[in-house]
């Protein structure tokens, strides 16, 4: 991964959290955060989806394959997974393909 030019940098109050680095990848970061002063412990995962749907795929197969190891507490995700539901939701686009690319029926 030292190849890979980082696109999800996160900030934090060391006085008020405790962060600790559970996986990283180009396209994610998933940390568990652990308030100092009171009992929240919560999963948190950034997301910055490829543009390229075949790229994207590493993404969604992450979410699939790690979303029983989070079940216990709660789990954030939040970003930009540059994917949308409908192909008219976005702009330029002349594909009738949507989310992971498969096609879209109304």
């Amino acid at each position: 991964m030292a190849d890979e030019v980082a696109s999800i940098i996160v900030g934090w109050d060391p006085l008020q959290y405790e962060v600790q680095c559970i996986h990283v990848s180009k396209q994610w970061l998933t940390i568990r955060v652990l308030s100092v002063k009171n009992q929240l412990d919560i999963t948190v995962s950034f997301i910055y989806g490829s543009n390229s749907p075949g790229e994207r795929q590493e993404l969604w197969e992450y979410l699939r394959r790690n979303h029983g190891d989070f079940q216990s507490k709660p789990w954030l995700l939040m970003g930009d997974f540059n994917a949308t539901l409908r192909v008219t939701d976005s702009e330029g686009v002349s594909s009738s393909r949507g989310i992971m690319g498969k096609k879209v029926t109304d």
